[in-house]
């Protein structure tokens, strides 16, 4: 597996010693779990994306965190602007330049295009750049404690994660989410709003649970899936599979034709 396609490599994390730093993730500490969270309060974030989950991503960082956030990265091709949502943005290719990584961390909201590919692929290259990477967990969400996301994580509103529950790096879940207890999610995962899976639940790396999404007490979503908005799962499911409907059931169409490839 390559980085642009699943999770980094031993060779890539060799070769980008960054790799292993991270932002932190802060809790209440109280007995009903962690509730709410942040990049590390003292540093600004670098947010790439100058699309919609990039601006609802900026909007929970300044409204529930003491977070700055400093700016925007896009490709070089989709910088249109010198602005967006009221900050700089500027070419990803300039962005070590413009907000050094010494000052900064970078979170990356980014879609599922080409089944979270282009989200690990940028992950990689800011890692690369010497970027420390954070991890948002929105105020609303609760999660169980002893439940550590892992870098380059979103959780957004409302969401529950029960306890020993287990959360890969570079995942997007979504508002409303209900992971239940002993959940395992891989890397390189985007998980649709309302979507929910009941206990021992597996989810193997870079899938995508579209909205709604149900997926029975102790199924194993394998590697690689794409599982339809409103699709009831509830039996273990092929790696590199699309399934939809209720019961969910196998189509002939590959999740690159759905989500799209990475240019």
């Amino acid at each position: 597996m390559t980085c642009g396609e699943s999770t980094c490599c031993d060779a890539c994390r060799r070769r980008w010693p960054a790799a292993g730093r991270c932002g932190t993730v802060a809790g209440s500490g109280n007995g009903r779990g962690r509730r709410g969270g942040c990049m590390a309060a003292n540093r600004g974030v670098l947010i790439f994306g100058a699309g919609d989950l990039a601006s609802v991503m900026a909007h929970h960082l300044r409204h529930e965190t003491p977070t700055t956030v400093v700016g925007f990265t896009v490709d070089r091709q989709y910088c249109t602007s010198d602005r967006f949502d009221g900050l700089a943005l500027v070419p990803f290719e300039e962005a070590s330049t413009r907000f050094p990584p010494d000052s900064c961390e970078m979170l990356l909201p980014l879609g599922w295009t080409g089944m979270n590919a282009l989200r690990r692929e940028r992950l990689c290259q800011a890692r690369a750049m010497g970027y420390m990477i954070g991890r948002f967990v929105a105020a609303s969400a609760c999660v169980a404690q002893g439940v550590s996301p892992g870098e380059n994580t979103c959780i957004d509103e409302g969401t529950i994660i029960g306890p020993f529950c287990e959360i890969g790096e570079n995942v997007h879940i979504r508002s409303g989410v209900v992971l239940s207890h002993h959940v395992r999610v891989g890397d390189d995962c985007f998980i649709g709003a309302r979507a929910v899976a009941g206990g021992r639940v597996r989810i193997g790396s870079r899938c995508v649970i579209g909205l709604g999404a149900v997926l029975r007490n102790g199924v194993h979503v394998a590697d690689g899936c794409f599982i339809g908005a409103g699709a009831v799962v509830v039996a273990d499911t092929e790696p590199d599979g699309v399934y939809v409907g209720c019961p969910a059931r196998r189509i002939e169409r590959s999740p690159l034709d759905v989500t799209g490839g990475v240019a």
